[in-house]
């Protein structure tokens, strides 16, 4: 349950919550939060970690593996149609003027900063559900659902 929304960074920013603003500005702000959510999950755990990343493994895998290797026959399945995607993405959504940059609000600047934080940021590591619970603090709480 949401107790209340900050649309800015610093002391100085509005906090808005049901209890305390008008229908009109907590609805906006959870327009707006909403919007913000929807940005980072499409350009950064989905467009970035889901394919971009995967085709970093497609590549090494197509590369370094044997036709026949039993690993590269398990992973070339799921790697079917990937690098297509891949370069549909750069060239129809956020290239500028693409779905991307007229549909999210970040715009085609903001997106291609999303992506360059992601890439950034992105470890192997921090694909472990151990490592991200340890980078968020919540490693000792007793359930995490």
């Amino acid at each position: 349950r949401v107790v209340a929304i900050q649309l800015g960074e610093g002391s100085n920013s509005t906090v808005y919550s049901p209890t305390t603003s008008s229908y009109f500005w907590w609805s906006y702000a959870k327009v707006v939060a909403n919007n913000a959510n929807a940005v980072q999950t499409n350009m950064q755990n989905h467009l970035h970690n889901a394919h971009f990343v995967s085709e970093r493994f497609q590549v090494a895998t197509e590369r370094e593996l044997p036709p026949d290797h039993p690993v590269r026959s398990l992973l070339s399945y799921h790697y079917q149609g990937l690098h297509q995607a891949n370069s549909f993405s750069m060239l129809r959504l956020i290239n500028p003027g693409g779905a991307a940059h007229t549909v999210l609000e970040s715009g085609h600047d903001g997106n291609i900063d999303i992506l360059r934080g992601s890439y950034r940021r992105w470890s192997y590591r921090s694909t472990s559900l151990f490592e991200d619970s340890k980078y968020r603090g919540v490693d000792g709480l007793p359930y995490y659902p």
